[in-house]
């Protein structure tokens, strides 16, 4: 029953957006910078570089050390970057991953992760439309 939970609740996570421009709402960020796209720029190339860098190192965890702790600690950076950078379906896959590490289910982080390692590509990709 769990395995069906985890299956149906990354389901409904993908079919919330199928289009990559609905990934993000930089509104509340866009307006710190008042027009300022040069730091704006940057902000965000930072962001996609600590976005590579966490999810590649959540899989690192995965397919080696299969350390629940470090990974609730990658997941929850995941979460909290995302979210200030407006990008809500990779913050709410982060937060599942989150989640399913700190009940101790293995099995359950390792589903999740495909949706944030998905999420991570798409919201890249999104964000660099966005400072093109």
């Amino acid at each position: 029953l769990g395995r069906w939970a985890v299956s149906a609740e990354n389901k409904s996570v993908q079919e919330q957006s199928s289009n990559d421009s609905e990934l993000l709402d930089l509104s509340g960020f866009k307006s710190l910078f008042g027009g300022d796209k040069a730091t704006f720029t940057s902000l965000v190339a930072s962001f996609v570089e600590v976005m590579n860098r966490t999810v590649a190192q959540l899989e690192k965890e995965i397919s080696y050390t299969q350390d629940l702790d470090e990974m609730l600690i990658l997941s929850n950076s995941l979460k909290g970057c995302s979210a200030s950078y407006g990008a809500r379906h990779l913050n709410e896959a982060a937060s599942n991953m989150e989640r399913a590490c700190r009940q101790g289910k293995m099995e359950e982080a390792v589903e999740l992760f495909e949706n944030v390692k998905s999420f991570s590509t798409r919201t890249e990709r999104a964000l660099l439309e966005v400072v093109d």
